[in-house]
């Protein structure tokens, strides 16, 4: 993260009139506004900084989508599978709901293998002017 010489000036400037503020005036009121005063550009900083650090992360790139996707269709295999058994348990299942299980479980084991095959490999970046948006 880039951090804009200026702005750590002003926060080092604020925190520095605070300190100043506190030690030399004795006045409440002067005190209070001097030191509300200081914090603007304290304050000021900070949402920049924050700002900037929201764009980056915004800005990350998903480096193993396919990984993901290949992981997500696993995920709702599961989660079919345990809607079945919870029917199943209960009574309500379909007539064919062995069959049906049979059928879940051998998607999970074909999914396994796409997981093994796309573990470790990186999308290529597709060209173009700005760049490829990954966080999908």
């Amino acid at each position: 993260m880039r951090v804009h010489v200026a702005w750590v000036a002003a926060a080092v400037a604020g925190i520095i009139v605070l300190v100043l503020v506190s030690l030399f005036i004795e006045d409440p009121t002067q005190r209070t506004l001097l030191a509300l005063f200081a914090l603007v550009p304290v304050l000021y900083v900070t949402s920049r900084l924050s700002q900037t650090y929201q764009k980056e992360l915004a800005q990350e790139r998903r480096r193993f989508s396919k990984l993901r996707t290949v992981t997500d269709d696993f995920i709702m295999s599961v989660r079919n599978l345990n809607r079945l058994k919870v029917l199943a348990q209960e009574g309500k299942a379909p007539a064919d709901t062995q069959g049906m299980i049979e059928q879940v479980v051998h998607r999970m084991r074909e999914t396994v293998d796409r997981i093994v095959e796309v573990a470790g490999k990186e999308d290529a970046p597709e060209s173009s002017e700005g760049g490829t948006d990954w966080s999908r």
